[in-house]
C-alpha cells in the first residue's frame, strides 16, 4: 500500500509542477493569478507569427472582455488589429475595446459581436469590413480557437500550444530576445511581400460567389444596432493599388462595388480605399492589404478624433 501511495505521489509531481508552470507563466493571462510576465510582453508573444496570432488574439480578447466589458468595441481582423486602445480612449475620452483578430471571418466576427452583446448594452461599435472574405467560398469560422477554452477551461493545461506560448513567454522575459517576438514579415525584403501579397491575392479571390449568408450576418447586427439604439458604423481600409488591379483584371471590380454599397445600406461608412493617393505608394503598406502602423495611426485620428478625415475619403450615413 505504501509502495503504491509512493508511486502514485512520483506520479502526480510532473503534473504538479506543469499546472504549477502554466498558472505562473499563464500566457493569456486566462488564471489570473500571478503576475510575473506584463501583459505588454505576453501581446507581443501571441502576435509573433501568423500561426500565433489569430489562435492568440482570440482567447486573450475572450478572456479580457469577458473580465472587464466596455460599451465601445471596434470589431474587425488584421487590417485593424494594431489599433492601440489606449489611442482610442485619449481621442474619444471614453473606454474603447480592439476585438480585432488576425485571419477572423465574417462569421469569426459576428461571433465576436454577439459575445459582446451579451456581455453588456453596447453603445458605439466601429466594425472593419473587407472584400477579402465577402466571398460564399470563404465561409469559415475560427472561434473555436478561443472559445474551446472558455467552455472547457481544464483545456488551457491540456493543449501543446498553450505550453509552447508559456515557453516563448518565459524565454522572452528572461532573454529580451526580440527576435522571439518579431513577425517575420516585419523583416522581409519588399520582393519577398509582394510574393507573399500576390500569393495571397491568389487565394482570396481564386473564386468568387455573391455572399448572402454574410450579408444576412451583417444585416442582423445593423437592425439590433438600430433596435438598440447602438452607434454603428463601418470602416473599410486602405489598400495598395495593385489589388484594384487585380481585381478589374479577373473581372471581380463589379462585386467589389457590390459590396461597398451592401454596406452603405446597412448605415455609416466610412471608405477609405477609395483611390486615395496613400493608395498609390507602396511603402505605405506591408503587404498589399495591411497599412503601416503610422499610416494606421493617422487613419485612426481621423476617424476618432478632430483632425479632418483626409481629402478623397467617402462617407455615407452621416
Amino acid at each position: 500500500m505504501k509502495k503504491q501511495i509512493y508511486k502514485s505521489l512520483l506520479f502526480s509531481i510532473p503534473i504538479f509542477l506543469f499546472i504549477s508552470y502554466i498558472t505562473i507563466v499563464d500566457p493569456y493571462e486566462f488564471i489570473n493569478l500571478v503576475h510575473i510576465i506584463s501583459a505588454d510582453k505576453k501581446l507581443k508573444v501571441l502576435n509573433r507569427n501568423d500561426e500565433s496570432g489569430p489562435r492568440g488574439n482570440l482567447l486573450w480578447k475572450l478572456v479580457h472582455y469577458k473580465r472587464n466589458p466596455v460599451e465601445n468595441v471596434l470589431f474587425g481582423d488584421s487590417q485593424c488589429r494594431a489599433i492601440e486602445e489606449s489611442q482610442l480612449d485619449s481621442l474619444t475620452g471614453e473606454d474603447w475595446f480592439n476585438f480585432c483578430i488576425p485571419g477572423a471571418s465574417y462569421e469569426t466576427i459576428f461571433d465576436n459581436f454577439w459575445f459582446c452583446a451579451e456581455k453588456v448594452k453596447l453603445k458605439k461599435v466601429y466594425m472593419e469590413v473587407s472584400f477579402m472574405n465577402y466571398n460564399g467560398f470563404r465561409s469559415y469560422n475560427i472561434s473555436n480557437l478561443g472559445t474551446d477554452y472558455m467552455d472547457k477551461p481544464y483545456l488551457y493545461f491540456a493543449r501543446k500550444e498553450i505550453l509552447f506560448d508559456s515557453w516563448i513567454n518565459m524565454r522572452y522575459a528572461i532573454s529580451g530576445n526580440q527576435y522571439l517576438v518579431i513577425n517575420s514579415h516585419e523583416l522581409a525584403p519588399a520582393y519577398e511581400m509582394d510574393i507573399l501579397a500576390n500569393e495571397r491575392m491568389d487565394l482570396f479571390f481564386e473564386s468568387y460567389e455573391y455572399p448572402d449568408s454574410i450579408f444576412a450576418g451583417l444585416t442582423e447586427i445593423a437592425n439590433y444596432c438600430d433596435h438598440n439604439n447602438i452607434e454603428l458604423v463601418f470602416i473599410i481600409m486602405p489598400t495598395y493599388k495593385a489589388l484594384g488591379t487585380h481585381l478589374r483584371e479577373i473581372g471581380l471590380w463589379e462585386p467589389y462595388m457590390r459590396f461597398k454599397r451592401d454596406i452603405a445600406s446597412l448605415g455609416k461608412l466610412i471608405d477609405y480605399d477609395s483611390g486615395l493617393t496613400i493608395s498609390e505608394e507602396r511603402q505605405n503598406f506591408t503587404d498589399f492589404f495591411h497599412p503601416r502602423k503610422y499610416l494606421l495611426d493617422e487613419i485612426t485620428d481621423e476617424i476618432w478624433g478632430e483632425k479632418p478625415l483626409r481629402e478623397g475619403v467617402k462617407t455615407h450615413g452621416f
